[in-house]
């Protein structure tokens, strides 16, 4: 399998030479997800009964597929997408589908890819290759998609033009909402590499779709239940960050700080998700749909506003009122305060409500033929007992996600850290000692134990809790257990669920309270 990877990896750089543009590198993580969704795609055929060419529609990545009945070599698939360049007119403004492949391996702004391969038991072979970053709009194709014989240096040109006026917009916004959070005391947004990228990706949905489109989580298979997300509809000429920002900060003019149940108003979310005390980071997108409307979409993390049920008490909490107004309040407050006595002001503890960000996945070749081992069967027995007690079906291991959670234990393992992986569609815990793991209940009790910080009946998701909420949680019926060491002597436990847990709105019905 390297083999080919390396074959597809230097084909693409050699067609990428002759139009200009960059090498690409191999990144495990596309890997991880191109391997992944190869396997899908045969396990789909042989479920249902028809070829398993499928596209991941919530793939973050610019996505190939390739079908042949017998293996050939990597550099004969790219030959193959390269031939769409017979087809490929630089000078039209109509996309051709028929050309997908080729403007996806030559596309300027991808740096890295990722490729997988799997064997359907028909003896189909399904490659699937990921190109990241994945975003491709009609009004990029001119800055990304060049005529064989150009040079770096032209492709650079063109390609800055774009690429300037755009972060130049991405910091005005940042600047106007970091000079209006000033005003209100709290502190100032970071401007986020990942934040940005989900920002970008979503207006360049909304550009295709030509209308305002609100992420949520049913959208976006929960990828995006941590931002608040906002869109505009703008003129295209209306190039102005600032603009923008100001026109969302003058909904505060309706809010009522002054409120202690219903502070909120219809029309004031932009102003709310602006100055929210909580928010740290923040990312901004932008694209132009081929009408020429432009959408803008403002992601902010963590962004609990306006995702979950009102909470008068967050509000509170997190949308204050100017400095100076809150000084006015607190001397009428000390004036108010009887003639013996000292007005005290008490400040209040800030609540710091901290979404963690969607847990995400990978993957990894699967022997459907291979034994589950003490270790996992350990797991698993240690996850039933837990769940009999609070009323959950018991789970099954899957051969699957025992795919899905070694290869990401396996990539934990190889940067020596413990990281969430990124795939939408299944939920895991992760566990890790500088030690060796006794046993696969060893993992599952830390997780459990997490049940002293969980109020049930009151509460959702939270970082204290996420991994005890995901061993209970009622609907799901699979999981798989993965385990590596690495250098660092370190050892990391992956646990991955189907389907996955911890989804907002559905915690009463999902964890239950423990049966006496």
């Amino acid at each position: 399998m390297e083999k080919f990877r390396q074959e597809c990896l230097e084909a693409h750089n050699r067609c990428r030479k002759i139009h200009g543009v960059p090498p690409l590198v191999i990144d495990p993580q596309v890997n991880s997800e191109a391997h992944k969704w190869a396997l899908h795609c045969a396990f789909a055929e042989e479920e249902e009964g028809d070829d398993g060419w499928k596209l991941n529609h919530g793939n973050a990545y610019a996505e190939t597929l390739h079908l042949s009945r017998a293996f050939t070599s990597g550099t004969e698939i790219v030959d193959e997408f390269y031939q769409e360049e017979k087809q490929y007119r630089y000078d039209s403004k109509e996309y051709n589908p028929l050309t997908a492949r080729f403007i996806n391996m030559i596309w300027k702004e991808s740096t890295k890819m990722g490729i997988g391969r799997a064997e359907a038991p028909s003896g189909n072979i399904y490659v699937v290759v990921n190109y990241s970053p994945g975003t491709k709009t009609q009004e990029k194709f001119k800055f990304n998609v060049f005529p064989p014989g150009s040079t770096p240096e032209t492709t650079s040109t063109l390609s800055e033009v774009a690429s300037n006026k755009l972060d130049n917009f991405i910091q005005e916004c940042v600047d106007a909402h970091n000079h209006y959070r000033n005003l209100h005391g709290v502190q100032s947004l970071v401007l986020d590499a990942q934040v940005k990228s989900d920002a970008q990706r979503w207006a360049e949905y909304c550009a295709r779709c030509d209308s305002i489109k609100v992420s949520n989580e049913e959208q976006t298979n929960g990828s995006y239940t941590n931002y608040s997300i906002q869109s505009y509809d703008v003129s295209p000429h209306s190039w102005s960050g600032r603009a923008l920002v100001d026109e969302m900060y003058t909904e505060g003019e309706n809010y009522r700080f002054d409120s202690t149940e219903n502070c909120f108003q219809t029309g004031t979310g932009r102003f709310a998700n602006l100055v929210w005390k909580a928010s740290t980071k923040i990312g901004v997108g932008r694209a132009k749909a081929p009408s020429g409307n432009v959408y803008v979409v403002i992601n902010y993390f963590p962004g609990e506003v306006g995702n979950t049920q009102f909470d008068a008490k967050e509000y509170k909490e997190n949308v204050l009122p100017t400095v100076s107004q809150q000084k006015e309040a607190k001397l009428k407050e000390a004036q108010c305060a009887t003639p013996n006595k000292t007005a005290l002001v008490v400040e209040k503890k800030e609540t710091v409500v901290v979404a963690k960000p969607v847990e995400k996945k990978e993957t990894i070749k699967v022997d459907v033929n291979s034994k589950f081992d003490s270790f996992s069967r350990e797991c698993l027995d240690a996850h039933n007992v837990y769940r009999k007690k609070h009323g959950s079906p018991p789970l099954v291991l899957s051969e699957w996600l025992m795919g899905v959670a070694q290869d990401w234990a396996n990539n934990c393992a190889s940067r020596g850290m413990m990281y969430h992986s990124n795939h939408p569609n299944d939920q895991e815990n992760i566990y890790a000692t500088s030690g060796r793991v006794s046993s696969g209940r060893e993992a599952v009790d830390c997780f459990y134990k997490e049940i002293q910080y969980y109020r049930f009946g009151s509460m959702g998701f939270t970082m204290q809790t996420g991994h005890f909420t995901q061993v209970v949680w009622k609907s799901t019926t699979m999981m798989g257990v993965g385990k590596a060491t690495g250098r660092n002597g370190w050892t990391y436990v992956i646990v991955s669920y189907s389907p996955r847990g911890n989804m907002q709105g559905h915690f009463s019905a999902n964890v239950l309270p423990p049966r006496n």
